[in-house]
This record gives C-alpha cells, sequence and structure tokens, in this order.
C-alpha cells in the first residue's frame, strides 16, 4: 500500500544513529547521472563517500556503492536480514523499497562513510527529518 512520508523507513532506523552525512539527489531526470559524478568528485578528493541508486541493474546490492565499489554480497546479505528482522519483530510492513533503502544506511555506518549520496524518489523531500 503506498503510503506517503517516511514513517516506516523512520522506525527501522529509529535505533541506528546515522554517522555520515548526506548529499540527497532528487528530481525527474538524472539523478544517476548526479550521484555518480558526485560520488566519484568525492571519493577522488579523498573522502569516504557511499552512493545509493535505485533501482539495481542485477543484483538488489549493486545499487550500494562504498568508494566506488559494489558492496560485498556478503555484507549486504548480513545487513538485510538485520533490518528485515527489525522490521518483523516491530510489525512495520516495510516495503522492499523502504528495506533497502534501510539496508543502505546501515552499511554506510557499518563502511564509516563520511559522506553518502542518496539518490531519493517520492516523499524525498522529507528524508531530511531523518538525518
Amino acid at each position: 500500500m503506498i503510503e506517503l512520508g517516511i514513517s516506516r523507513i523512520s522506525r527501522l532506523l529509529q535505533q541506528i544513529p546515522l554517522s555520515w552525512k548526506a548529499i540527497h539527489i532528487a528530481g525527474t531526470n538524472g539523478k544517476g547521472s548526479i550521484s555518480a559524478y558526485l560520488s566519484r568528485l568525492l571519493t577522488a578528493g579523498g573522502i569516504r563517500c557511499g552512493r545509493f541508486t535505485s533501482p539495481h541493474l542485477i543484483d538488489r546490492w549493486d545499487c550500494i556503492t562504498i568508494d566506488e565499489k559494489v558492496v560485498q554480497e556478503s555484507l549486504f546479505r548480513q545487513v538485510e536480514a538485520s533490518v528485515k528482522l527489525r522490521n518483523q519483530h516491530l510489525g512495520i510492513g516495510a516495503t522492499e523499497f523502504e528495506l533497502l533503502t534501510a539496508t543502505a544506511f546501515e552499511i554506510f555506518n557499518h563502511e564509516r562513510v563520511e559522506v553518502g549520496v542518496v539518490e531519493v524518489g517520492m516523499g524525498g523531500r522529507w528524508m531530511r527529518q531523518i538525518f
């Protein structure tokens, strides 16, 4: 069911302090390109950078990069399992996209990124409330 706002993702991340700064990329066209340019520039400048884009291309984890490298499948699956368990335990009913977003954000924490470049979709204007 479509539910505007960020209440489910906020509940998923409620106990997880996000230790990185975010750059949100929004709009109709060009989000993926701009996200790639920014993350490449940040990485080249020596800043530990994560990037989350949507949709994934081949595997669910290929939309999450750390310093321009796709996150390892084993780390993705470990964090995703934790997020899904929390979702179930708290009865949040998060969508697949919300689960993937929470997984990406927790991977950014785990990998100690300084900046996360995040492509936002519908409801993106509310994302600043999380950070």
